[in-house]
């Protein structure tokens, strides 16, 4: 016996803030909403992959470890998200649950990576900050005006070492305001996917109206062909009624008297030859004679 509960009906509690949109269809919202994720986490896994090699050339082993685990992060979500558009193409009820639960862990690596990163930005300033040093002590700038460059020059070590220290600053404020912004869309995609989940498993919602047998029996047959039975439609009644039946009499006497009455104290009389016939009975005929048994 099945002890699942019933599929929901309605739209999802008032709390949720996508309540407003269910009474549509949320399926293009999700493929929206999916493939977007997934090309910001194939993006973000590239650049963090990019720097691995940057980093190790700069002998800063962390931080090149740091982009490897990020990198691997973002390359799963860009892998879920893939799965999450598949399954809202698909609309399937075993894969948008998959896909939900799965949602619910992205916004949980979303929230961690970016409270991580803010964390690695204070806690390895000097590693960071003397990274980009090197990497620009020593190279050669240029002002470019509207025809091109106008001047050129060499920074020295003074000039790279209070770039990368604003530079380092200006991070601060975009790491804080980029973890805030990740962490506010992860928690709106994972109750889009929930609230999608919910449409599907919904008899009632607009996402499976054209799975209602209202719907699917439409006149779009081709007209060589019957068009489908439809329970409880009536049908005129094209065949007249039973003629015996159409009056009340429905037994009539048969023409003649009624038979007589045997009598009890008599046993019954036989007509024909064998026993019991009689003595005033005729012969039987004899069958050997082919002109006998005739009257």
């Amino acid at each position: 016996m099945d002890a699942r509960p019933p599929p929901p009906e309605g739209p999802p509690p008032s709390y949720a803030f996508v309540t407003r949109v269910y009474r549509g269809n949320m399926r293009p919202v999700m493929i929206v909403v999916a493939f977007l994720a997934a090309l910001w986490s194939l993006f973000a896994a590239v650049g963090y992959f990019r720097n691995v090699s940057y980093y190790n050339r700069r002998t800063a082993t962390s931080l090149a470890v740091i982009s490897i685990i990020l990198g691997a992060i973002y390359a799963f979500i860009c892998v879920v998200e893939a799965f999450g558009i598949f399954a809202a193409v698909t609309q399937r009820a075993r894969l948008t649950r998959i896909f939900a639960w799965l949602s619910g862990l992205i916004f949980i690596l979303v929230v961690g990576t970016g409270l991580a990163k803010v964390v690695i930005h204070f806690a390895l300033k000097n590693t960071i900050i003397n990274t980009c040093i090197d990497s620009v002590d020593g190279g050669t700038y240029y002002f470019s005006g509207f025809w091109g460059p106008v001047t050129s020059g060499t920074i020295d070590t003074v000039t790279a070492t209070d770039w990368c220290n604003r530079s380092w600053n200006r991070g601060s404020w975009s790491e804080i305001i980029s973890f805030l912004c990740t962490s506010f869309l992860a928690a709106m995609f994972a109750s889009i996917a929930f609230g999608f989940y919910r449409q599907v498993l919904d008899p009632s919602s607009v996402a499976n109206a054209w799975r209602a047998p209202a719907t699917a029996r439409n006149d779009t047959f081709p007209s060589h062909y019957a068009p489908p039975y439809v329970g409880g439609q009536q049908y005129p009644n094209t065949a007249p009624p039973y003629a015996g039946y159409s009056s009340n009499n429905y037994w009539v006497p048969p023409p003649g008297g009624p038979p007589p009455v045997n009598d009890a104290s008599k046993p019954p009389g036989y007509e024909g030859w064998g026993y019991g016939a009689g003595a005033n009975a005729a012969p039987p005929p004899d069958n050997k004679d082919p002109f006998a048994g005739g009257e």
